[in-house]
């Protein structure tokens, strides 16, 4: 899927719309059949249901990487999901090993070169989906790609 448009469309505005960091000034927006709205998202319960479906990535790397090291970042996502320790750390060194970024594990994210970031951000910045592939929710990870129009992940 693309999302093409001018600078200053609202190509941004959409999607923090869409994640619900912005609100629209009119019309609605609904998840899974319950209205998408601020008042809706102080609700614990929904708000959990909402994102752990729902993620967005911000465009700079250095904007989102607010962690000590590429560990914690990693385990940020897992970990508000409250998936099990044991769990995390298994997976977190499956990906380092796998990615070849094993050396990177206790390296502040902000001190990664413009080349490390690169190679690590997809497993940085998607942390909690790609932890969510290698466990549980592989069924919605791959259902992504087949999705058709007016599917729903509810």
């Amino acid at each position: 899927m693309a999302l093409l448009g001018a600078n200053g469309s609202g190509k941004s505005t959409l999607l923090r719309i869409l994640d619900g960091l912005y609100f629209p000034e009119s019309g609605s927006l609904a998840f899974c059949g319950e209205p998408l709205t601020e008042e809706r998202l102080q609700d614990d319960s929904f708000a959990f249901q909402f994102r752990r479906r729902v993620g967005f990535v911000f465009q700079n790397p250095d904007v989102q990487l607010f962690n000590p090291t590429v560990f914690d970042e990693l385990a940020f996502g897992p970990l508000q999901l409250g998936w099990p320790k044991d769990l995390i750390r298994q997976r977190i060194g499956e990906m380092l090993e796998q990615m070849e970024i094993t050396h990177l594990k206790n390296r502040p994210p902000h001190h990664l070169s413009g080349g490390e970031k690169k190679r690590g951000s997809p497993w940085l910045l998607f942390s909690s989906w790609i932890l969510k592939f290698c466990c549980s929710m592989s069924q919605l990870l791959l259902s992504i790609p087949k999705a058709r129009a007016g599917s729903s992940i509810c």
